[in-house]
């Protein structure tokens, strides 16, 4: 009923947060233990290795892990569409710990960015309404999805290797560990389903092995992401980038269904671009770009 299906809502909503909240925590983290590293050492095995013998990297990948979880769990309820789009709250969270607990104080700009943020993220998803969608499909579907994004990563790892702008390596760095992230997502609702069908049958299929190696992929690829080029730069790219490839397969492989008509759209439309303005302007913020825990 309708009593039960708010309830619902208000669940993936506010675990969704809690993740985001986890996942930004964790950000930081991260970047404070990666330091400051040499183009060379991206992407490498010495840095990961330097970076993992520090206990500050080892608690935020603990963090990582239940950010993960709680990711999971609103996948569990929710659609794919959903919880991703809330999950750009990361870079918000990101600004109010910078703001609260590292006293890099905001002006006015920043607090309208946010504001932009939530408002434009409320009314797209009001408007899209997500919903529906089943777990039928053909292999070769997942097939070509993970190859497209694997050469997506691939040719931004290369790129980023062979500049030595950390402006450039940042950016196209980002790109690369948002396709990964929308792919590990559409991989977990997967994970997700399957185990709600046979719990079982779940440890012998390829789904599970494939998001094990997607997971540790993409710390493998943050990691690098935050030693590479300012996380003003990079973390704004992930989260309108994630969302988007997170769509295109719930869209294109879960099938879910998303308001087209008119109305919709007309009002969808602004809401994304405003959350796509205030993502941007909290990345392009020089009070952040100048703080040291994530220059």
């Amino acid at each position: 009923d309708r009593d039960t299906i708010g309830i619902m809502i208000v669940f993936v909503v506010l675990v969704s947060l809690l993740a985001a909240l986890v996942n930004a925590m964790a950000i930081i983290m991260q970047r404070r233990a990666a330091g400051i590293h040499l183009p060379k050492e991206l992407f490498s095995r010495e840095l990961f290795m330097t970076i993992a013998r520090k206990r500050l990297w080892l608690a935020s990948v603990g963090l990582q892990l239940i950010g993960f979880l709680l990711q999971a769990l609103a996948l569990y309820q929710g659609s794919l569409i959903v919880v991703e789009a809330i999950m750009t709250m990361v870079l918000v969270f990101l600004f109010l710990i910078l703001h609260f607990r590292y006293h890099i104080r905001a002006g006015k700009r920043e607090w309208l960015a946010v504001g932009f943020v939530c408002v434009g993220l409320a009314t797209m998803l009001t408007a899209a309404r997500p919903h529906g969608g089943h777990l039928r499909y053909d292999g070769s579907d997942w097939a070509l999805t993970i190859g497209i994004i694997m050469a997506v990563v691939l040719i931004c790892i290369a790129i980023v290797r062979r500049t030595s702008s950390p402006k450039v390596r940042a950016a196209v760095g980002g790109i690369a560990a948002a396709a990964n992230i929308g792919l590990t997502a559409g991989l977990t609702k997967l994970v997700i389903e399957k185990f709600n069908e046979s719990p079982l049958s779940l440890l012998s299929s390829w789904e599970l092995y494939v998001i094990i190696a997607s997971g540790i992929l993409m710390v493998a690829i943050l990691q690098s992401v935050f030693a590479a080029g300012p996380l003003v730069i990079s973390q704004p790219i992930i989260e309108i980038v994630n969302p988007i490839v997170s769509s295109i397969i719930a869209v294109t492989i879960f099938h879910n269904v998303i308001d087209t008509s008119p109305l919709a759209i007309g009002i969808a439309a602004p809401g994304l671009v405003l959350a796509i303005v205030g993502l941007a302007l909290i990345g392009s913020s020089k009070r952040y770009e100048r703080a040291h825990v994530i220059s």
